[in-house]
């Protein structure tokens, strides 16, 4: 908040714009839980079967869902990352 010295009584004028604009919206607050979950079965089931592939997919989609404050974005890096895995595995990783 910043307050502004008027001639008359101070003036409480609030920020337009912060960093946790996009963060506690709707949409990204689902995704974050759907994107989320996504990566953390991944991680569980690469770490049970003792495979780096789903391991590290699920751990780079899981910590996706921290730094990506926009769901679109969130859900076109996680699609990529997951058809990446799919990938690497057909390749035989």
């Amino acid at each position: 908040m910043l307050v502004r010295q008027r001639d008359r009584a101070p003036e409480i004028v609030l920020l337009k714009y912060t960093v946790f604009d996009g963060m506690f919206e709707t949409n990204t607050l689902v995704a974050s839980l759907l994107w989320g979950g996504v990566g953390t079965f991944f991680f569980i089931y690469g770490w049970r079967q003792k495979s780096v592939v789903p391991l590290a997919g699920g751990l780079v989609i899981t910590g996706l869902c921290y730094f990506v404050s926009s769901a679109l974005y969130m859900s076109l890096a996680s699609v990529v990352i997951l058809v990446l895995m799919y990938w690497l595995k057909r390749q035989g990783y």
